[in-house]
């Protein structure tokens, strides 16, 4: 209970919400009668400067991410359109409700501006002593590396809690026989692929399992969800500390070690509860981001957050069925002595019998006299 309740606490401080959503109107100049809805999300980026995104609709049509600062006293906000314009956003009330003037200097809407306002809809203003008491990026690396590291203690621990069952005695069959005991077959096959398909995913992408967390284009967006650190975190180191426990499943099987089959029953379920987790979360990061940048950009993240989901319930799927093969394969049973998820059964003490041929025993007696 301990140690939970240290990962609750670790979880809860990393998953505090850090951004800021204002929602309000934009007026054109040239329209001053209409209005579009516009919503803007913002976060601190630095101690000097916010990121987020800006979203105005018709008929001012004006979206893009965001860099924000302070100046002289007022909210100085720039943004870059899809079309490749900048607009510089001016609000000198900074905070909770915020607005002012825009104005536009590009090709396709230069010269246009017009008039802005928002109310601060979710989350803490956009103010200076934000900026200051702004969450550390250490929580967002540090925290998912204990909790995989959390989660090979626990498996390390299931594996070896239970009573050592006696050593497997190998039966007297002959060589031509087909008893299933031994390397061979379905168990032959699981062990060669762990050796294989591996080296073959490591050839492959190397430069990006090993690429700082940094580098994803989402790393900087992680005010649109609290779980985006996180979970780019966890996907960069979940695939390291496969590639560390692998080698050390394949020694225990080739040891015939009694300890091989609960690793690979614990080991293939804590895959496919990963696979599920992060397809889950991949699908509310997409519908959060969708609700932030809107459906026109969201919608390309959406389509490979449903591809990833395909693939990572596909191999759930594999690792579903290759852990059930070591709780309930005969082989497994009779190569290492239990099954994954067997309580290994005790021999009971042996009762003292009587010998065979028990030694005559003399009886002295005593006289008197």
């Amino acid at each position: 209970m301990r140690y939970l309740s240290i990962a609750v606490l670790a979880l809860g401080v990393a998953c505090t919400p850090d951004s800021s959503q204002y929602v309000g109107s934009a007026m054109s100049d040239t329209s001053p009668d209409s209005a579009g809805a516009l919503t803007l999300t913002l976060w601190p980026e630095s101690d000097s400067a916010f990121g987020g995104y800006i979203r105005a609709g018709a008929p001012v049509r004006l979206a893009g991410w965001v860099y924000a600062w302070y100046e002289d006293g007022s909210l100085q906000i720039s943004s870059i359109t899809t079309d490749g314009d900048t607009v510089r956003w001016t609000s000198k009330v900074t905070d909770a409700a915020i607005g002012g003037r825009f104005r536009v200097k590009g090709i396709t809407h230069g010269g246009s501006g017009g008039t802005w306002r928002a109310n601060l809809q979710r989350g803490s203003a956009a103010t200076v002593a934000r900026l200051h008491s702004r969450r550390s990026e250490v929580w967002d690396e540090v925290v998912p590396t204990f909790l995989l590291l959390g989660v090979v203690f626990a498996l390390a621990r299931w594996v070896r809690r239970e009573p050592w069952p006696p050593l497997p005695t190998p039966p007297a069959y002959p060589a031509f026989s087909s008893a299933p005991v031994g390397i061979s077959g379905w168990l032959l096959l699981f062990t060669f692929g762990q050796i294989v398909v591996p080296l073959i995913g490591l050839a492959r992408s190397w430069h990006t399992v090993f690429s700082p967390f940094s580098n994803n284009p989402l790393w900087d967006a992680h005010g649109v969800a609290w779980f985006v650190r996180p979970l780019i975190a966890s996907e960069k180191l979940f695939p390291i500390l496969h590639l560390a426990l692998q080698p050390v499943g394949v020694v225990l099987i080739v040891r015939r070690s009694r300890f091989a089959p609960r690793f690979w029953a614990g080991f293939l379920i804590t895959l496919a509860t990963y696979l599920v987790l992060d397809a889950a979360v991949a699908q509310a990061l997409a519908a959060s981001l969708t609700d932030v940048v809107g459906r026109e950009i969201g919608q390309g993240f959406a389509l490979a957050a449903s591809h990833a989901t395909i693939t990572n319930v596909r191999n759930a799927g594999f690792a579903i069925i290759w852990a059930t093969y070591w709780c309930r394969s005969t082989r497994v049973r009779m190569t290492f002595g239990s099954g994954g998820l067997d309580r290994p059964v005790i021999e009971p003490p042996r009762v003292p019998t009587e010998p065979a041929n028990p030694e005559p025993t003399t009886v002295t007696t005593a006289v008197e006299g």
